[in-house]
């Protein structure tokens, strides 16, 4: 049972600052601590936010505590670091997001009537526009993309590239069109294998395809990669088990991870072996 605490965010933050201050310290902190700039704890931050999707997936309260700490640690860290090179500090980015969300919900601070939920995502796509215009007014779409994505990982910038040409009214492919190019892909790829080509571009072609019909079927990439996931190691649980720990010939292999996928299809319990 967690023991929860009267909430008293101020005191609790302003603590925070202050130990994250005293390893900071040049004297007496800590010296990897001292070490750390904004680019050293980039990794960090990565992996703190999946923990995060971590603890919300698989975790309890304790956990998702815990690891949206971590997370606010970095934010700390990183206001710590501008502080002493005196260019911001934790204030001006708890104000920055605080005034970004009142001008971005008009509907709720400065409400003047209902409005509806493709209302209120156009409004907010509007004020965006409004905070951070491009620098060159005539720039073309695709480059707007580019900037977009560079800092998220393929396949994230994958879906998000997806979605905003097909809400752009620029789709590539009818779903019927989408699966003729991912059987050319495939083709593709096959002949890749086979020597003729030794390139990664069209399995990246293929992959993208894939993805996109996903988006045409109004369906998340990212979490059914994530359930496949799960499949294939509940599938190589499954036959671990079999096993325990003996020598098996590549046909007992093969025989068994069929045994599984058909065991694991009927028990959808079996995820629990991903949760411990």
């Amino acid at each position: 049972m967690l023991n929860l605490r009267k909430s008293n965010p101020k005191s609790a933050i302003e603590e925070l600052i202050r130990v994250v201050s005293k390893l900071r310290n040049p004297i007496n902190g800590c010296p990897w601590d001292l070490k750390q700039n904004h680019t050293s704890l980039i990794p960090y931050a990565i992996e703190e936010a999946y923990e995060v999707c971590d603890a919300i997936r698989y975790g309890n309260d304790s956990d998702l505590i815990e690891e949206l700490g971590d997370l606010l640690l970095q934010v700390v860290l990183h206001a710590q670091i501008a502080n002493e090179e005196k260019r911001f500090c934790f204030d001006d980015i708890a104000q920055t997001a605080a005034e970004k969300m009142i001008r971005r919900h008009p509907h709720v601070f400065h409400k003047k009537r209902e409005m509806k939920e493709e209302e209120i995502q156009h409004t907010w796509e509007e004020i965006k526009q409004l905070e951070k215009p491009m620098p060159d007014t005539n720039i073309p779409f695709s480059q707007g993309l580019i900037r977009k994505v560079r800092s998220q990982s393929a396949l994230t910038s994958a879906i998000y590239i997806s979605k905003k040409t097909s809400e752009k009214g620029l789709e590539r492919h009818s779903l019927e069109e989408a699966w003729k190019s991912v059987e050319e892909d495939i083709k593709s790829c096959k002949n890749d294998l086979s020597g003729i080509n030794n390139s990664e571009g069209n399995i990246g072609r293929l992959l993208l395809n894939i993805i996109n019909i996903g988006i045409i079927k109004k369906l998340n990439p990212e979490e059914g990669l994530l359930k496949a996931n799960k499949e294939f190691l509940c599938n190589l649980s499954y036959i671990e088990a079999k096993l325990n720990n003996t020598v098996a010939s590549k046909l007992q292999i093969k025989n068994l991870w069929k045994e599984a996928k058909m065991n694991n299809m009927k028990d959808t319990a079996s995820v629990n072996y991903l949760q411990t």
